[in-house]
């Protein structure tokens, strides 16, 4: 191995146990030959992806991963969010004091 790729590759493995964390998916605790077999196989898996979305450009999913989309619905879950907490006041007043009404019901009934 050159020197300067030497120098300049980490000395931890965060880069790629971050780069491949759905591997997990495909197993855990496995003995080596079983990992390596499993690991070819997600290696290959991910390389067809990437090679479909190449020459088709279609993504692996059809969720849209836009900067639009992601900006709509992140202004949706606001205005979800805006509703529930708008909502959420009215909605427990009438709880306590229905509490409170069955409290002094039983306590009269004792």
């Amino acid at each position: 191995m050159a020197h300067h790729i030497w120098i300049n590759t980490p000395f931890t493995t965060n880069a790629s146990e971050s780069a491949h964390a759905t591997i997990n998916t495909t197993g855990r605790n496995l003995s080596l030959v079983a990992a390596i077999q499993r690991s070819a196989n997600f290696d290959f898996h991910q390389w067809s992806i990437a090679i479909t979305y190449e020459k088709t450009n279609v993504q692996d999913s059809y969720r849209n991963k836009s900067s639009l989309q992601r900006t709509i619905n992140s202004a949706k879950r606001k205005q979800k969010q805006s509703m529930k907490q708008s909502i959420k006041p009215s909605t427990t007043k009438p709880k306590k004091k229905l509490a409170i009404t069955k409290n002094l019901a039983l306590m009269n009934l004792l």
